[in-house]
């Protein structure tokens, strides 16, 4: 396993419990060096310091440089090219330095926020030059001392000036800080630095050659020593008052001498925590009185410890031999695990006077409370049965299963007091004077000597069985879920178990008697699990009204409950260990300091002098009956931001070096974020809110990273906030980013969409007053059409009706009649090709080409003239109404002037499209002209000026005698 998680316990030693079970120790967690090595290799073992930063995050000094955590992630980096970390400090302007064997330097923020190792002195000694191993670092006026086996080096980092100030004899490894004064440990005693000189401790020449581990402030102006004799052998204590240094002979002293001291921490003001390296760490008090001892024997890893460091939150760091481990001192709870002995599920309990016995399948435990020796060993009992329960009665601890009843002795012992299987015993009051068990055949009543017994038939199996009202409540089936209930009547089961409300229940998990009452804890379909209430006046079990609508009993499975005491009542419902308390005539639930007894705390419960015992799976947990509030103080940090959930934008450690600005083409984030509480890791909750995005915080979740897609451009700030184990909130989180819009919502996008949009606007524009123009061209070329094909025609009509209504015509009238009928046809005919011409239905060649062959045709068979027609079928590109007026004019103006003129008899009409253009010729036979002899009338005239405005190119070839050819060539 790369991460080991023992529920062992912490120090109680900041409550105090009843005599008998205050000897245990609290929650703890291992870190291995598999856990916390990197790309699948393994870490160093060796830890050789421990420190938080003011963000909360972990670093500790191994023995090939340093590590870090933020409560998710382990990373490391070296310190110089190689060697181990020594020590780590921040400064009152929250830098952070480091220091190793071979280098000294400070940590920083890399181009991406991660943090990266940054030498201070590569700069102040040469390539070459050995580089001295620096053991501790202070603070003193905003510059900071390195101090080493050579002495101490001065560092002003606003002048980024070293001094270096060469001790006169070597130093060793310790030193200590009085009133701005550096206490190192010399060959001869103790030296004080005073900043530029050193000189002597007074007194210190009683250490002799020892060499000083440690020195630690105890009070006010009192300092303990710790010291190793040259070979290295033997520890001893020392109290330094400021003025002389006295041995600490006290029974930690003692205790310590071959254990070999190697560091020491104030824990409160009246505790001390020591380390060493083959005993664990010891606990004492200013007194030297040995309060605990954690050792392997009790939980820690290894007994070689390095150094210790406590948190905000009153946890304790040790950097061992082997790996890193923690310890909870903020916790009143004590907790038993498999190091003590106890493996499988824990599934009951018999507390009596100074023993206690645990059954966990197959095998039951024994511990003697009040013998310190083996206050965390549980010894196994020589049993092979299985086990029923226990029964605590008359100050005796009874053991029952399938064979009988026994008694067990303080010495774990078992007397066979009854032969023959026993189910259950019928829990009562504890002050009556005899305890009854429930068998396949009878009810045994047993007063403490004789047993009398009373007829019984179980017909099933039974699991609890409860007294209540004079009368005898089982749950029919196995302890870890009964089919139903049932009452004993006239030695009997009743045949019809006990009703409850609701058809749904499918499993009784426990039944029993609190508050005077008698409750069933039961799981069902649906919305039907939670806490039961017996009504018996109707004989049926209802939804209870304990606790009203709580979350944690409402519809939940509530699987355990235990009344400890007339206002006390403990439960372990919805995988929750729930206190239920009386205060001021109203039941109120407290669940916050007992969440990390285990995750799932469904097995067993039992009350005990000065609080309950808790049993799980491979866990055995002790929370005693005093108030308190689990307080601590700890950061959210966003460890990092991730663009498409893979490249990291931000690393977590400072602030960004420039505001983080994304291209909307990066707008997929992914942010994770770890609470610096170190209680249970695993167990903290987190709230998100990515504000201009999100409306709300999100739900309370484990999860440790946050994805968004498709964010919007604009300004954003994402928060994160969290809560411990304990449902302590830590400080939040904030980071400020923006997404730029996408290009085409750019200002300049924006200005070119205004040209655009512009420039449409004038296109549209100019296209709307050339199609005015068009109009207006359309209807002058209408106009001059009338003008000129039909007023001649119809002013010839009016010339012809004055000369009949003349008197002085004195001829035959007929012959105007006849002028005026025929000019009255050709008018008609011309308006008629005109508005054909101008009509938009005929805006299309098929229709053109029609009209073409039908007018040639018609007017050649009634001349009786040959013809030949050449017209293509189709002929592409759009025939506009222009194109079609000119083009059926000057058709019909060549096909008439030769059929009227050219006196020919064959002509042959040629229409097809040819390389992009229509191409037309018109062809008789017939005598031909004189062009240039021809005085040039309208029709021809027309002819070109036609041409012309469709950008036709028009020839005529004629000579007299040899007919006329007409070539037009239009582009189309």
């Amino acid at each position: 396993m790369k991460f080991i998680k023992l529920a062992v316990g912490a120090l109680a030693l900041i409550c105090s419990t009843a005599p008998s079970v205050g000897q245990g120790f609290s929650f703890q967690t291992y870190y291995s060096p598999e856990f916390y090595g990197q790309s699948g290799q393994k870490g160093h073992p060796q830890n050789w310091t421990v420190y938080q930063d003011s963000n909360g995050y972990i670093y500790t000094g191994s023995g090939n440089g340093l590590n870090f955590f933020d409560g998710l992630n382990w990373g490391f980096d070296h310190i110089g090219e190689r060697g181990r970390g020594l020590s780590f400090f921040e400064s009152s302007n929250k830098n952070i330095y480091v220091s190793g064997s071979t280098n000294f330097g400070k940590l920083i923020p890399d181009s991406l926020n991660r943090i990266k190792y940054q030498s201070i002195s590569d700069h102040f000694y040469s390539k070459n030059a050995e580089h001295p191993s620096v053991w501790s670092i202070y603070e003193i006026d905003g510059k900071i001392y390195f101090c080493h086996l050579d002495g101490i080096g001065v560092y002003n980092p606003s002048e980024k000036t070293f001094s270096n100030f060469q001790a006169n004899e070597r130093f060793g490894r310790a030193s200590f800080l009085k009133d701005n004064t550096i206490i190192i440990d010399g060959d001869s005693g103790l030296w004080a630095f005073n900043g530029s000189s050193y000189s002597k401790v007074s007194g210190s020449e009683v250490l002799g050659e020892a060499r000083l581990l440690f020195g630690i402030k105890v009070g006010a102006e009192k300092y303990l020593l710790g010291t190793i004799d040259k070979a290295g052998t033997k520890s001893e204590l020392w109290v330094y008052d400021g003025k002389e240094i006295q041995s600490f002979d006290t029974e930690v002293s003692s205790y310590l001498e071959e254990k070999l001291l190697f560091d020491a921490i104030l824990i409160d003001s009246q505790t001390i925590a020591i380390a060493t390296i083959y005993g664990g760490v010891i606990f004492t008090n200013e007194d030297g009185e040995i309060l605990k001892v954690f050792n392997e024997k009790t939980g820690l890893y290894t007994n070689s410890v390095f150094d210790l460091f406590l948190d905000r939150e009153k946890t304790l760091w040790m950097g061992l031999a082997e790996g890193i481990q923690t310890l909870q001192l903020n916790s009143h709870i004590q907790n038993y695990s498999e190091w003590a002995g106890i493996e499988g599920d824990v599934t009951d309990i018999a507390v009596e006077g100074d023993n206690m016995f645990v059954f966990a399948y197959p095998h039951i435990y024994r511990k003697e409370l009040a013998v310190p020796e083996n206050v965390l060993l549980f010894k196994p009992i020589d049993y092979q049965g299985q086990i029923a329960g226990f029964v605590t009665f008359r100050n005796r601890v009874y053991l029952y299963d399938n064979t009988g009843l026994y008694e067990i002795g303080v010495d774990g012992t078992l007397t066979s007091l009854y032969q023959g299987p026993i189910l259950e015993h019928i829990e009562k009051a504890k002050e009556e004077e005899t305890v009854s068990f429930i068998t396949p055949t009878n009810i045994l009543i047993f007063d403490g000597l004789r047993f009398r017994s009373r007829e019984f038939s179980a017909g099933n199996e039974i699991g609890y069985a409860v007294k209540y009202k004079q009368e005898v409540f089982v749950t029919i089936g196995h302890k870890t879920g009964g089919t139903g209930i049932a009452k004993i009547q006239d030695g009997k089961l009743n045949t019809v178990p006990v009703k409850f409300d609701s058809s749904n229940v499918i499993r009784i998990i426990k039944i029993g008697v609190f508050d005077g009452k008698l409750y069933a804890g039961a799981e069902g379909g649906g919305s039907n699990s939670g806490l039961y209430e017996y009504h018996s006046d109707d004989q049926v079990f209802r939804k209870s009204e304990f606790l009203g609508e709580h979350p944690d009993f409402l519809n939940k499975q509530v699987y355990n409950f235990e009344q400890c005491s007339q206002e006390v009542i403990w439960f372990t419902a919805n995988k929750k260990i729930l206190k239920v308390k009386e205060v001021q005539n109203e039941w109120r639930v407290y669940e916050s300091p007992y969440q990390q007894v285990s995750k799932n705390p469904k097995y067993t419960m039992r009350c005990a002098e000065g609080g309950i015992w808790i049993g799980s799976t491979n866990n055995l947990s002790f929370i005693p009956n005093k108030e308190w509030n689990f307080k601590s103080e700890f950061r959210t940090n966003i460890t990092g931001i991730y663009i498409r959930n893979d490249s990291l934008i931000y690393g977590g450690f400072g602030e960004p070096q420039q505001p983080i600005v994304l291209p909307y083409a990066n707008n997929e984030l992914r942010f994770s974020y770890a609470a610096a509480s170190y209680v249970a890791p695993d167990r903290n909750q987190y709230q998100v809110k990515l504000e201009g995005f999100d409306s709300d915080w999100s739900t309370w979740t484990s999860e440790t990273q946050k994805d968004y897609t498709n964010i919007p451009e604009g300004e954003y700030m994402f928060r994160v906030r969290s809560k411990n184990v304990y449902d302590v909130a830590g400080i939040s989180d904030a980071i400020p980013f923006e997404i730029l819009p996408p290009w085409y919502r750019t200002w300049w996008a924006y200005l070119l969409y205004t040209f655009t949009i512009a420039g449409i606007l004038y296109l549209a524009y100019k296209i709307r007053i050339n199609q005015i123009l068009r109009v207006q061209r359309i209807r002058n070329n209408i106009a001059s059409d009338l003008h000129d094909e039909v007023s001649a025609t119809l002013s010839s009509i009016s010339y012809f009706a004055e000369a009949i209504k003349s008197d002085k015509l004195k001829k035959d009238k007929s012959r105007f009649v006849n002028l005026i009928a025929n000019s009255a046809d050709d008018a008609k005919e011309k308006i008629t090709d005109i508005v054909w011409a101008i009509n938009p239905e005929h805006d299309d060649w098929l229709s053109f080409l029609s009209k073409c062959r039908r007018f040639t045709s018609d007017l050649l068979e009634s001349k009786e003239m040959d013809y030949s027609l050449k017209i293509d079928e189709f002929i592409p590109g759009k025939l506009d109404m222009q194109l079609r007026q000119h083009l059926w004019l000057i058709f019909k103006e060549m096909v008439t002037n030769a059929v009227r003129h050219s006196q020919a008899t064959q002509l042959d009409v040629i229409m097809k499209y040819e390389d992009g253009e229509l191409k037309l010729v018109v062809q008789d036979n017939g005598e031909g002209m004189d062009v240039d002899n021809v005085r040039k009338g309208n029709g021809l005239v027309n002819i070109h000026k036609r041409a012309e405005q469709i950008n036709g190119e028009i020839s005529l070839k004629t000579s007299e005698g040899f007919g006329t050819r007409w070539m037009l060539k239009v582009p189309l």
